[in-house]
């Protein structure tokens, strides 16, 4: 015997993967394969039986009885005609039952997945459908794979908005209550008038004037989105400018701005007003969570073909649990700090939306006591931006 060659085994591997998928077609496929199957078997059959009459039937017809030719060949067709009435019928019924069983095994899951969106509708987002059963392939169990991702996306986008809901109505009364309590304070004289408490309630108002505005700017991104307009923009003088906004909080805190460019990244092109505002809050989001008396550093450097403008803080981190969902809306890290700094978690979202319209990337890193947040610009803007 002959050791079967690399060549040999190619081949087998070839051939047994074209079977697998034979006897694990897509939907398409399988209807097609039962239409071929019948088709071919019935005219399997049908040549089978003319070539079987054929033969015989006009010469016997002649020599025992001496019918004439023609006459033996209308008997002949006569007897075909008949033959193929009874193979047709029964090739109907026979692609009638392979049809049936086909269909109710395609209905029974759409059926599922009709009754499931119902639910989906009236607001039970925790439907879902079984496709464990299903062939990897069928396009039955893409659709019901695509159905499951929906209604998880929905369920978590009602858990999201149901913990927005929770979350502005805390934030908003919280300071109203305060307010309110101080005001009545001194109206009855119950409270005295220092600029402690003045300090107080300006710290309540400003707290409200940052959730308010958080909330317009999110507003503002939602109808701008495609309205970029592209300009060359000085880096430096970018950061500088939209530092210079939070100058009150660097002295409350003793910090310290430290703006590093390299050589190779000292412009971008970009929205103006768009970065500016990308940086801002970066900056607000590095000064909340810096420790007293520390440097906030903002870098620009070359990322490959895209520009990387990062800040970096010291102070409280960022769980790595809590670093993928930083960035969507309405979410704040689970520590003390970010859950009572009186943030709507709009900042960040923010950032990453206006970085996507203009085609970029954002990321997050914390360790060591060091936190650093980045987006990432092409160097030029994508067409149709």
């Amino acid at each position: 015997m002959t050791e079967p060659n690399d060549a040999n085994v190619s081949s087998f591997r070839r051939l047994a993967i074209k079977t697998l998928r034979v006897f694990r077609p897509p939907l398409l496929m399988q209807l097609i394969y039962a239409t071929v199957f019948v088709l071919m078997g019935t005219i399997l059959a049908i040549w089978i039986i003319s070539n079987h009459l054929s033969e015989g039937f006009g010469a016997e017809l002649a020599t025992r009885y001496g019918v004439e030719a023609t006459i033996a060949h209308q008997m002949f067709m006569d007897s075909l005609r008949f033959a193929f009435l009874r193979v047709g019928g029964g090739a109907v019924l026979l692609a009638i039952a392979v049809s049936a069983l086909l269909l109710s095994n395609i209905l029974k899951p759409l059926r599922e997945m009709t009754t499931l969106i119902e639910r989906i509708t009236s607001g039970d987002f925790s439907a879902r459908i079984n496709i464990s059963n299903m062939p990897p392939r069928c396009e039955i169990r893409m659709l019901g794979a695509a159905q499951n991702k929906m209604a998880e996306k929905l369920e978590g986008l009602e858990t999201l908005r149901r913990q927005m809901v929770s979350n502005l109505a805390h934030d908003l009364l919280t300071p109203l209550t305060n307010l309110r309590g101080y005001l009545e304070g001194l109206r009855d004289g119950v409270i005295e008038v220092t600029d402690d408490v003045f300090s107080m309630l300006e710290g309540e108002i400003r707290r409200l004037v940052r959730l308010v505005e958080d909330l317009h700017q999110l507003a503002i991104v939602d109808a701008s989105k495609v309205k970029i307009s592209f300009e060359k923009i000085d880096v430096e003088q970018l950061v500088r400018d939209a530092s210079t906004i939070f100058a009150p909080e660097f002295n409350r805190k003793h910090l310290h701005l430290k703006i590093n460019v390299e050589a190779d990244a000292k412009t971008v092109k970009a929205d103006r007003e768009k970065l500016l505002r990308i940086i801002r809050n970066l900056v607000q989001n590095a000064i909340r969570y810096s420790e007293d008396s520390t440097a906030i550093k903002i870098i620009s450097r070359k990322a490959g073909r895209h520009l990387e403008l990062a800040c970096e803080n010291m102070g409280s981190e960022i769980p790595s649990s809590d670093i993928p969902y930083i960035f969507d809306r309405f979410y704040r890290a689970k520590t003390p700090e970010r859950e009572s700094d009186g943030g709507a978690g709009l900042g960040l979202a923010i950032v990453k939306e206006l970085a996507e319209a203009h085609g970029g990337t954002v990321g997050a890193r914390s360790r060591d006591g060091m936190t650093a947040i980045w987006i990432r610009l092409p160097d030029m803007p994508q067409s149709g931006k």
